[in-house]
């Protein structure tokens, strides 16, 4: 009698799955991206002194630049697109344009040092488009305040003496960029943004004292001290969680 012929192994006759298709998220990225998720992270940004567009684009590189740090919830899905609040805060320096201001203010023949410092925070409404991709492009609108505060130290050829100049401001605008998410949530971020600030300081000018009280000159603000505005950029790396 003749024996049936030998069959294949078990493990051959079942049905491999399916491969992932190149280029598709892992099921553990479209789980975290589908949903609900929060986005922390902390970047540099650069800023513009000016709300002229073309100018302002150059000026930024070598004016404005500080630390950035952000919280975003994303918490609602609307067709393609994923709709999030957030809040961020900025610390930033004018270390170039400083120097530069200085050394212009020297050739008066008086001694300057001058420290601006600016900070505040934004509200942040954003959509984010293909949100179940790696690279999502999105948009954002900002609203928040700052704050401007200079530090004056100035040294004349009889006499000596300090100030201390402040504004605070209204700022609004808005921005386009993108962000990579990574499988395990880890996030990278490029942003470009225009921002309008408008103070609430009523002058421009604050007067120098000496170590006594007395008054020795008058401080008028520039326009490269005015607070950052205009064309500017964000970098961020963060983490989704």
């Amino acid at each position: 009698m003749d024996l049936p012929p030998p069959q294949p192994p078990i493990s051959l006759l079942q049905e491999e799955p399916d491969a992932q298709a190149p280029g598709a998220p892992s099921a553990e990225r479209s789980e975290r991206l589908a949903g609900p998720s929060l986005d922390l992270a902390l970047g540099l940004g650069v800023m513009s002194p000016t709300e002229r567009p073309v100018l302002g684009m150059i000026l930024a590189w070598v004016s404005w630049g500080g630390v950035y740090g952000s919280l975003d919830l994303r918490f609602a899905r609307l067709g393609p697109a994923q709709l999030g609040l957030g809040i961020e805060g900025f610390y930033n320096r004018a270390l170039l344009l400083e120097a530069a201001g200085e050394w212009v203010l020297g050739l008066g023949g008086a001694d300057f040092d001058i420290t601006p410092q600016h900070f505040g925070g934004h509200g942040a409404f954003s959509v984010a488009l293909r949100p179940e991709r790696v690279f999502q492009p999105y948009a954002v609108a900002l609203l928040g305040t700052d704050r401007l505060s200079i530090d004056i130290a100035y040294v004349g050829e009889s006499s000596s003496g300090s100030g201390r100049y402040a504004e605070s401001a209204l700022r609004f605008g808005g921005g386009l960029g993108g962000a990579w998410v990574m499988d395990r949530g880890l996030r990278v971020s490029v942003e470009g943004r225009y921002l309008w600030a408008r103070s609430f300081q009523t002058s421009s000018s604050v007067g120098i004292v000496d170590s006594e009280g007395e008054p020795l000159i008058t401080w008028e603000q520039q326009s490269w001290e005015k607070p950052p505005r205009g064309m500017g950029m964000v970098a961020q790396v963060g983490w989704r969680i």
